[in-house]
């Protein structure tokens, strides 16, 4: 068998939602999965949203994958221990988590973040 992983060793994958849950057709808000806001009262819930709703309001998923690139060096020491698999935003981590990598700081750890814009589903 000669099949090859396209990413070794990931170590955290988080998704964001963006809705459009004001129906204006902007997106308004992004929600990690099975996290919702509702559209009449504009409060968090863990509702799922129905299918329906699915359709009229994601207008963007974003993939966030941490990964290390490579073996681990000893002479190397990644920067940071607290890696934000999300959007960075000055010392926050919007739409995603912290991950501590501080027992596996002797790889060169990278966030790939993949965005798809759904056009298709109505």
């Amino acid at each position: 068998n000669d099949n090859l992983p396209l990413l070794d060793c990931v170590a955290d994958v988080q998704v964001v939602f963006s809705l459009d849950y004001k129906g204006n057709g902007a997106a308004d808000w992004f929600t990690p999965v099975f996290v919702f806001r509702d559209p009449t009262t504009e409060v968090v819930t863990t509702t799922p949203l129905t299918a329906e709703q699915i359709r009229n309001q994601v207008k963007e998923v974003r993939v966030y994958v941490l990964a290390h690139e490579g073996q681990m060096d000893k002479s190397y020491t990644h920067p940071v221990t607290n890696i934000c698999v999300g959007e960075p935003v000055g010392s926050l981590c919007s739409h995603g988590r912290f991950l501590n990598i501080s027992t596996n700081v002797n790889y060169r750890w990278k966030v790939y973040t993949l965005v798809v814009k759904p056009s298709n589903l109505k």
